[in-house]
């Protein structure tokens, strides 16, 4: 059967639960510890809610943690070193090396790989090989005072292009 939506939404609101068995609902109330039923709860007695127990303990839980935290705050700020045991924060300009002592000692090349990606023929110029390298320049500083070493690698791409003499 085929329905349209709004139909078949018709068709479900009109169904309704079925009751619960008497014996499900004596068994319910014997698990809750009542046996009389109560006509507001659909049958069953409900005891009643401590409401002020269940405050306290709110309360209580609520009090734990508070005074945990503060417990974990005050043991953090007696495990502080005392000011004469900090260590300053460096000043930049006070204990950096100047850049003069600082001597170029070294410089290397490396020729990682070539790649030969063809002819490129121009308009009015001769014909072309392109070709590309692909190296690994290094440049070493040392300071002499502190022996501090600087390094620094440049990797590097370079295109050449190559005349072809065509016979």
């Amino acid at each position: 059967m085929n329905l349209n939506e709004s139909e078949f939404e018709e068709e479900l609101r009109t169904l309704r639960p079925r009751p619960a068995s008497s014996a499900l609902e004596s068994r319910i109330a014997a698990a809750l510890g009542s046996t009389a039923p109560h006509p507001h709860t659909g049958g069953l007695r409900v005891r009643p809610k401590h409401v002020l127990a269940d405050f306290w303990s709110a309360l209580g839980w609520a009090g734990a943690g508070a005074a945990l935290a503060i417990a974990v705050i005050a043991l953090v700020h007696a495990l502080e070193l005392p000011a004469a045991h900090r260590i300053a924060p460096p000043d930049a300009t006070a204990n950096a090396p100047a850049l003069d002592s600082f001597k170029h000692t070294e410089e290397s090349a490396e020729l990682i790989g070539a790649a030969d990606e063809g002819l490129i023929l121009e308009t009015n110029e001769e014909p072309v090989r392109q070709v590309r390298y692909n190296s690994l320049e290094r440049h070493v500083w040392i300071n002499a005072m502190t022996g501090a070493r600087m390094e620094i690698e440049i990797p590097r791409e370079d295109v050449r292009f190559m005349p072809v003499v065509l016979q």
